[in-house]
C-alpha cells in the first residue's frame, strides 16, 4: 500500500469521476500522513526539552543519531579545504546537526536538552561545515540559531511551491541534503522537488533520506532515478522509535500487513530504511 497514491485518469472520465477520484486522492493522503500519532503541539514550542524527554527519553528516538552514525563516512568523503555546505530538511531544533556534526548520542541530548539550566548553552563553531536547517516551524528554528546548530535557517512548508529564496538556496548553497524522517510529510514528490533544485538545477552531490516501512520504498527509488540520480541503501530497518500508543501500532501493523510485510521487529515500533542518492560521475559513482 502507497503513502502517496498515483493519480491516473482516463482520458474518458466524466467531470465528475474526476472529482471524486482526485478527492479519493487527497483523502488518502491525509490518511496516510496521520498514521503516525501527532507531536506538533511539543514539537513548535522554542524550547527542546518537553520534546526531547519525551520522544528521545520516552520513545526511545534514534533514528536522527543511527542514520547520521551511518550517513557521516559518506559526507566525509567530500571533506576539503572548503566547507561543506548541508541543509537539513525537515530538522525541528536540529538533532541531525548535534548527531552529524557533534556525534551525539542520544543520552547526551537528553542530559543537555533535558533541563532548562542547561538546554540554551550554546555549541562551538565547527568550520568544516555551513548548516542550513529548513523546517515548517518558526520556533524550533529559533532555538537552533541561539545554540549556534546552524549558520542559516529557512521556514519553509517543503509540500508547497518554494519561494524563490528556497529555489536560490538549493540550487547555488547546498553540496549535501539531508532528509531524514521528513518523507512521510512530504512524499515522493516532495523528495522530486528537492532534487529538481538542487541536483538537476544545481550541484549538489548526495541526498541522505530515510522512508519509513509502511511507505512505498520504490515510490522514492524510482524518484530519484527518474530524475538522474543513483540510489544506494545503507541501512535496514532501523528503530526509528518506538509506538506512542497501542492506536498509532494498530495503524502501522493494518498497513503492514496489507503490504505483506508484517514482521517480529514491527512489535517494537516503527522501521526505516537510509538511503543516499548521488549523482553519476561523482566520488560516489563506485558504491
Amino acid at each position: 500500500m502507497s503513502c502517496v497514491l498515483v493519480r491516473k485518469t482516463h482520458p474518458t472520465l466524466g467531470a465528475l469521476e474526476f472529482k471524486i477520484q482526485n478527492l479519493t486522492f487527497k483523502i488518502s493522503k491525509i490518511y496516510m500522513k496521520k498514521v503516525k500519532a501527532d507531536f506538533a503541539k511539543i514539537y513548535s514550542q522554542y524550547s527542546p526539552t518537553e520534546y526531547i524527554k519525551y520522544i528521545v527519553g520516552e520513545l526511545n528516538y534514534l533514528l536522527p543519531f543511527q542514520a547520521m552514525d551511518i550517513f557521516r563516512p559518506y559526507q566525509d568523503r567530500l571533506l576539503s579545504d572548503k566547507p561543506i555546505r548541508i541543509t537539513v530538511v525537515g530538522s525541528g531544533h536540529g538533532l541531525d546537526v548535534v548527531s552529524l556534526r557533534f556525534q551525539m548520542t542520544p543520552q547526551e541530548i537528553l542530559e543537555r536538552w533535558g533541563t532548562s539550566d542547561t538546554a540554551g548553552l550554546p555549541f562551538s563553531p565547527f568550520p568544516e561545515q555551513v548548516i542550513t536547517i529548513i523546517d515548517i516551524e518558526q520556533e524550533p528554528l529559533r532555538f537552533a540559531r541561539d545554540v549556534n546548530l546552524c549558520d542559516n535557517s529557512l521556514l519553509a512548508n517543503m509540500c508547497e511551491p518554494y519561494s524563490l529564496e528556497l529555489e536560490r538556496h538549493f540550487r547555488e548553497m547546498t553540496d549535501v541534503v539531508v532528509a531524514v524522517g521528513v518523507t512521510s510529510y512530504i512524499g515522493p514528490e516532495g523528495i522530486g522537488s528537492i532534487i529538481r533544485s538542487a541536483f538537476v538545477n544545481g550541484k549538489a552531490l548526495i541526498l541522505c533520506f530515510s522512508v519509513v516501512k509502511y511507505l512505498d520504498v520504490e515510490e522514492f527509488i524510482s524518484t530519484c532515478m527518474e530524475n538522474g540520480l543513483k540510489v544506494k541503501k545503507i541501512g535496514n530497518n532501523i528503530l526509528q522509535r518506538n509506538y506512542a500508543d497501542n492506536e498509532e501500532k494498530g495503524n502501522i501493523h493494518s498497513i503492514l500487513k496489507q503490504k505483506g510485510c508484517l514482521a517480529d521487529e514491527d512489535n517494537t515500533g516503527l522501521r526505516s530504511h537510509l538511503f543516499i542518492a548521488y549523482k553519476a560521475g561523482t566520488v560516489f559513482d563506485n558504491e
